[in-house]
């Protein structure tokens, strides 16, 4: 879940660093609790955003397992994920897809 502070985490990256487009959440799928706390698009307007998620549902643009992404080699800049690999059962093949 998304709190106060990693929403202020992801707003002193953003603050801080020049954060190379395209951006990928992997993590997007907003629960109805959270309401804007958790809605990571909009600290990034204008710029092209893709949320994954394993699962459809509000901010998911692409339904995807972080294990597997389809995507190509090195085609996104900024690689968002808060509160989400400690549910990956093969973590490490996540963080190598991020990588990659």
């Amino acid at each position: 879940d998304m709190n106060r502070f990693l929403r202020g985490v992801a707003r002193a990256m953003i603050e801080s660093f020049d954060l190379p487009d395209p951006v990928m959440e992997v993590g997007s799928h907003q629960v109805d609790d959270q309401g804007d706390l958790i809605n990571l698009r909009g600290l990034f307007p204008g710029r092209p955003y893709t949320g994954v998620d394993f699962r459809a549902g509000p901010g998911v643009d692409l339904v995807a397992n972080v294990e597997n992404l389809p995507l190509p080699d090195a085609s996104v800049g900024t690689v968002l994920a808060f509160s989400v690999f400690e549910h990956v059962k093969h973590f490490w093949k996540g963080f190598e897809e991020v990588r990659r």
